[in-house]
């Protein structure tokens, strides 16, 4: 393997563990926003490697459609923003902050999915028994997935300075190392604190599966595009790395011993 496939595995290592927690929190948010409105008051503990849990207090429904699709709604929307705004950016300094947006969209839809296929509980098993058409939220679910698959051949790929001359292979490589260590410390932490692994085995499987795929997808999208590639970072320097590792370590801190 090349240093510079390192280098950008590294980076997507330390920008994904930023964006796990963040993107959580983005998602919470959404449903909070709908409780502070209703006059609630409600506290999320935001778990990096395991289950985000939350206490609501007061007089809310929450019942209502608009609680559990709120999540979803806001996750996506800030996300995307996220990539619009800095869509003119060319620095890997900023693979966290793009990380984020990306992981926004994939979560919102990897969120739904398992929900609309196997009845398990969360936002869609909720929707499903107040209503709302399985199919409706499997739609739905599988669009805003292979809107996360866009989002992730169009910004994180440049991101990495892979190109059309890459080979699958090295495609796979780099987003592996960028992704499957993070899946692997959930692993651990479910085992070792939780008493639980089917869990965190099943979301490392599913993670690393859309890795794949964002792989392939990225790989076409860089091929597709290689007469006019709408974004180039240039070299991934050693400051980058270590920049985007500080960044998703002072997340993982952050909400472990803070939020």
């Amino acid at each position: 393997m090349k240093q510079d496939h390192l280098k950008a595995g590294l980076l997507l290592f330390g920008s994904y563990s930023f964006a796990v927690s963040v993107a959580k929190l983005l998602h919470e948010l959404g449903h909070g926003i709908y409780v502070w409105l209703r006059g609630g008051a409600v506290y999320y503990n935001i778990n990096p490697f395991g289950t985000v849990y939350g206490t609501v207090s007061g007089d809310v429904n929450l019942d209502a459609f608009i609680y559990h699709w709120g999540g979803t709604i806001s996750a996506t929307i800030i996300g995307l923003a996220l990539l619009y705004v800095l869509k003119r950016q060319s620095s890997p300094y900023w693979g966290p902050v793009i990380m984020t947006g990306v992981v926004c969209v994939l979560f919102s839809g990897g969120n739904l999915l398992p929900g609309a296929i196997f009845d398990m509980i969360g936002d869609a098993g909720r929707l499903i028994a107040l209503g709302t058409p399985r199919w409706v939220i499997f739609v739905v679910a599988v669009s805003l997935l292979i809107l996360g698959l866009y989002t992730a051949a169009r910004w994180l790929v440049p991101l990495t300075g892979l190109g059309a001359q890459d080979s699958l292979r090295n495609y796979i490589l780099v987003f592996l190392l960028g992704f499957a260590p993070y899946t692997a410390m959930e692993i651990l932490y479910g085992v070792l604190r939780q008493h639980v692994w089917l869990r965190p085995v099943l979301f490392a499987v599913l993670t690393n599966v859309v890795v794949v795929l964002i792989a392939l997808v990225g790989k076409w999208y860089a091929s597709w595009e290689k007469a006019s590639w709408p974004m180039r970072y240039g070299d991934i320097k050693r400051q980058h790395v270590i920049s985007a590792l500080l960044a998703g370590l002072f997340s993982v801190s952050f909400f472990i011993f803070v939020v």
